[in-house]
């Protein structure tokens, strides 16, 4: 079995979305969409130990945190919301944040993981201070 950054390699290679600066960069993007928890907490405490946020965008400008919802890995989500990723980022593709991706592939798991932490962060105060 590869590993996610064999994959990330791979699909770097061929060119499949990846923003392909860094191994590490490459690794957390098919990380989180095989829901490798393990990689994906390694190369956040490298990103965060050299101040590095985790909201990379691959060419689709998604972020690790839409993939993971789009694929429903929770562990994930709950792991890249800790490590400050931004939820209310949107794709350039669709306009999609991760929200959107979690409940449009049907991962209300994913859902509920969001909306809570939106409701404990800065982004409830943004989101009722222009209410």
């Amino acid at each position: 079995m590869r590993s996610a950054t064999d994959l990330a390699e791979i699909q770097c290679e061929k060119g499949q979305g990846l923003s392909c600066k860094t191994s590490q960069e490459q690794g957390l993007f098919a990380a989180v969409q095989l829901g490798d928890l393990q990689t994906v907490k390694a190369v956040l405490s490298f990103l965060l130990e050299h101040s590095m946020q985790p909201d990379l965008l691959n060419r689709n400008k998604q972020t690790p945190l839409m993939l993971a919802a789009m694929h429903g890995k929770i562990s994930c989500v709950t792991k890249l919301i800790e490590a400050g990723a931004y939820i209310l980022m949107f794709d350039s593709v669709n306009g999609r944040t991760c929200l959107h991706h979690a409940a449009y592939h049907g991962h209300s798991d994913c859902v509920e993981v969001i909306l809570s932490a939106a409701r404990s962060s800065q982004v409830a105060a943004s989101w009722y201070a222009t209410v």
